[in-house]
């Protein structure tokens, strides 16, 4: 959301990583955000988890439990669709 305050940088291999190339990865296994935008990769279970490279994780801990209430509810909404 645009409109958003909360910024996130998360870099994080998930599983299906192929070890080759960062962010170049054939599989897409190699999940970048910036400025809390998707560059690249895949969101798996483990990226959006609350593992201590989660997106949900790192939310509750640098920005508040609000912020990451309101990312689960507007992920919730585009994957209801």
């Amino acid at each position: 959301n645009r409109r958003s305050k909360v910024l996130v940088n998360l870099e994080a291999p998930e599983k299906n990583y192929s070890q080759r190339g960062e962010t170049m990865c054939p599989q897409d296994g190699y999940v970048l955000f910036r400025n809390s935008e998707l560059l690249c990769g895949n969101l798996g279970k483990k990226i959006l988890g609350g593992a201590k490279n989660g997106l949900f994780f790192r939310l509750l801990r640098d920005c508040s439990a609000d912020a990451a209430v309101a990312c689960m509810s507007r992920l919730s909404k585009v994957t209801s669709r």
